[in-house]
């Protein structure tokens, strides 16, 4: 099974919770788009145990890289 974009609203809510540990997020291969991705960034842009974060063949466009770019640029932990 693929997750889509309500996966990542689900994810987003795991991330931001303080009482789980993920440290390795390979979301490869499902297709996000570009507002899965926005709303997953959310959380990885305050997630401080993300280490490894695989998004490739995400379908998402420049916008959603752009919005990955900015998460990242701001968590020292990926």
């Amino acid at each position: 099974m693929q997750l889509g974009y309500k996966c990542s609203e689900v994810l987003c809510s795991i991330l931001m919770d303080k009482s789980f540990y993920i440290s390795h997020l390979d979301l490869r291969k499902n297709p996000l788009g570009d507002d899965g991705v926005i709303v997953l960034m959310h959380a990885i842009k305050r997630c401080n145990t993300i280490v490894y974060l695989d998004l490739s063949s995400v379908h998402m466009t420049q916008k959603g890289a752009i919005r990955v770019l900015k998460a990242i640029s701001s968590n020292e932990s990926v």
